[in-house]
Order: C-alpha cells, then sequence, then structure tokens
C-alpha cells in the first residue's frame, strides 16, 4: 500500500465528505500551504536523492488536489528558488516553490511548498466553490491559549508527527486490514503513479520555466 498518510488524516476525510455531498457546490480552487520548520541536509535535499522539494515535500499536495477536486490535472506551471539554506543551495535544490494547476474541467489550483516555516509545520488545505469553501487545517497543538498584554499566544505543531501522529495510526489499521480481509488498497498505485509524473513535470517546468501539459491524469 503507497502511504498517503492524509488520506488517513479526519480533517481531510471530512473535508472530501463535505465537497462530495456537495456543501461548497462544484470546487473551483484548490490552495494548499506544506511547510517544514527546517530544511533537511543538503546530503538528502540533493535532488539525485530525494527527487527535490517538489517531489518530496510537495508530494502529498499533489496527490490531495484531484482526489478533493474531483478532477485530473492537465498542465502545471511551477517556480522556485532557494531563497533560506545556502546547504540546499549548494546541491542545487530549491527550499520555497509555487506550483499553479489547471484542471482538464479548466478548475484551478496554487500549490506552495517550503522548507522553512521557522513558526512550526504548516499543512493548510483550502477548496472554494460554487457555493462556499472547506479548510483544513489547526495552528495549535495544545489546545490552551495564553492571553496578556501582548496579545494571544498558543503553540503549534513543529512535526509531521505532532500534526498527523493519528492519521499513521489508521494508515497502519487500514494496512492490517488489507491483509487480513484480503481487501483492495485504499491506495491504488494507479494513483501514486500519476501523483510522481505531476511531480516531475513541475519540477521540469520549475527549471525550464516553462508550464508543461501533463499527458495523463487519474
Amino acid at each position: 500500500m503507497i502511504g498517503h498518510v492524509r488520506r488517513f488524516d479526519a480533517g481531510h476525510l471530512t473535508a472530501k465528505r463535505m465537497i462530495d455531498s456537495g456543501a461548497i457546490g462544484a470546487p473551483l480552487v484548490i490552495r494548499t500551504i506544506s511547510g517544514d520548520v527546517d530544511p533537511p541536509p543538503a546530503s538528502f535535499a540533493d535532488p539525485d536523492v530525494s527527487g527535490g522539494l517538489i517531489l518530496d515535500a510537495m508530494y502529498h499536495d499533489l496527490y490531495l488536489a484531484p482526489w478533493l477536486m474531483g478532477d485530473q490535472v492537465s498542465r502545471v506551471y511551477a517556480e522556485g528558488e532557494a531563497l533560506v539554506d545556502e546547504g540546499v543551495r549548494s546541491v542545487g535544490d530549491v527550499d520555497n516553490a509555487v506550483v499553479t494547476l489547471r484542471f482538464s474541467s479548466g478548475r484551478m489550483g496554487s500549490l506552495y511548498v517550503s522548507r522553512t516555516t521557522r513558526y512550526g509545520h504548516d499543512l493548510r488545505v483550502e477548496v472554494i466553490g460554487e457555493e462556499g469553501a472547506v479548510q483544513i487545517g489547526r495552528f495549535r497543538h495544545t489546545p490552551v491559549r495564553l492571553l496578556d498584554r501582548c496579545g494571544v499566544h498558543h503553540d503549534m505543531d513543529r512535526t509531521t508527527p505532532d500534526r498527523l501522529g493519528e492519521a499513521f495510526v489508521t494508515e497502519l489499521q487500514a494496512f492490517v486490514d488489507c491483509i487480513a480481509q484480503r481487501a483492495d488498497s485504499p491506495i491504488s498505485g494507479h494513483d501514486s503513479r500519476a501523483t510522481v509524473e505531476l511531480g516531475l513535470a513541475a519540477t521540469r517546468s520549475m527549471q525550464t520555466g516553462r508550464p508543461v501539459q501533463v499527458r495523463s491524469g487519474r
């Protein structure tokens, strides 16, 4: 089974049900943010090792966008730069990137990925529809706020396990259930191959400065 952990996160699952039920009307635009607090070592950031920022850190957003929108991507355009970390720059990778999507129906998406969201592990998704919008994400880890003369203060998730710990457990249980019940995986190899194709196309767009057509979707 391919490890698309956000498919097992309660927030993303609830949002998908809302969208499919027509709660926001037809989805028109998806916007995502995926940010890590610190860059990985240069030895990992090396595109020959990790595939580069888009394939490594935006991979889940590239999977989620067609799934939540119920549509396949036909074109991608990407821009990126090493704006902060010299280690990332030294191996030819970027630490911040933006990818725009055009879906087959004409709907659109804007995906932002960063290695340098120093304030915390930032995972957010918003789908805007004809009749409303649905937002996924949170800014507090501990459900406590401190209010004083300087304002309101709270903590934030710092790592992927902090934000998606329960989803990892749910994902592992789904894997065990597939084996025990001889059932098909809820995430197909075709979906994952399509996601890699999008990541490669976006990376090629970033390198060439031109939009790239996506030959196949899911």
